[in-house]
């Protein structure tokens, strides 16, 4: 079923749907995957392609749903398994903003993931994880 719904968010992002948070939204209290590691599922070139393709809409949703997803910490414990992900989509994002430089896709990639949305997500699962091994010692 979460491997399924993983290729949901790639399709809700291309359709500018707004279903998108009903899946990943921590403060949405519909979200199916507010507490599951769906992310891991997800094709990351895939999602790069909708991000570059759709441009400002998709960066924005997805940019949003990640500075938001790791905030309550009560569903971390189930989450921080996506840090490899959001590493690794870090990364693959960094190479597709240096080929789309000047370009408003480049623009976006930079503005919505480089610059906040991955930072933010990262720094809020690292913090998590120190914390919780802080209080484990």
């Amino acid at each position: 079923k979460m491997e399924q719904d993983s290729l949901n968010i790639v399709k809700y992002l291309k359709e500018k749907d707004n279903k998108i948070y009903e899946l990943l939204s921590s403060s949405n209290n519909k979200s199916n995957y507010k507490d599951k590691s769906i992310l891991n599922f997800v094709n990351i070139q895939e999602l790069i392609n909708i991000l570059v393709l759709n441009e400002t809409n998709s960066s924005y949703f997805f940019g949003s749903i990640l500075n938001d997803r790791y905030t309550n910490y009560a569903y971390n414990d189930n989450l921080v398994q996506e840090i490899s992900f959001l590493k690794e989509l870090e990364k693959e994002i960094k190479e597709e903003y240096k080929k789309r430089l000047g370009k408003v896709s480049g623009y976006n990639l930079d503005e919505y993931f480089l610059k906040s949305a991955l930072p933010k997500a990262i720094n809020d699962l690292e913090t998590y994880i120190n914390n919780n091994k802080e209080s484990k010692s």
